[in-house]
C-alpha cells in the first residue's frame, strides 16, 4: 500500500498556474492546494498544514521553539496598575498640557501604562493572566 501511494503522488498532472499550463506531481498538487485553503481560514486544512509542518520538522530533526519564560515578580509590577489613572481605562484622564502639542489630549490610557489583559476587552479571564 505505501508503494501505491508513492507512485500516486509521483504522478505529473497539468495544471494552470497563474494562465500558464505546467506540469507537476500530485504530491505537489496537494500541498498546493492545502496551503491555499489554509490561507483562506478553512481550520481542517490549517490544522492538516501544522500536522504536515510538525511532521517533516520531527523527521528533519528540527527542534520546536522554546516554551516562553513564566512571569516573575518585575514582570507582575510591570503589569500592576499604578496611581497614574491605570486600571480604568473606561475613564478618560484629560491632559490640558497635551492639547495643542500633537499629543491625544484625551486618552483613555496614559503612555507608557499597559494594563492588566481583562481590561483590553477580554470577555473571559485568560489563562494565566493577571486578575
Amino acid at each position: 500500500m505505501p508503494a501505491r501511494l508513492v507512485d500516486a503522488l509521483n504522478e505529473k498532472v497539468v495544471v494552470t498556474i497563474d494562465g500558464e499550463r505546467r506540469e507537476i506531481t500530485k504530491r505537489e498538487a496537494v500541498v498546493t492546494q492545502v496551503v491555499n485553503e489554509s490561507a483562506r481560514a478553512n481550520l481542517r486544512a490549517t490544522k492538516m498544514l501544522i500536522d504536515m509542518l510538525k511532521d517533516a520538522e520531527k523527521k528533519a530533526g528540527v527542534m520546536p521553539p522554546p516554551e516562553p519564560a513564566p512571569f516573575t515578580a518585575a514582570d507582575e509590577e510591570v503589569m500592576r496598575p499604578s496611581s497614574l489613572g491605570c486600571g480604568n481605562p473606561g475613564r478618560r484622564n484629560f491632559n490640558k498640557e497635551a492639547r495643542g502639542t500633537g499629543q491625544n489630549s484625551c486618552s483613555p490610557i496614559p503612555r507608557g501604562c499597559v494594563p492588566p489583559p481583562r481590561e483590553l476587552g477580554a470577555t473571559r479571564p485568560l489563562v494565566g493572566a493577571l486578575q
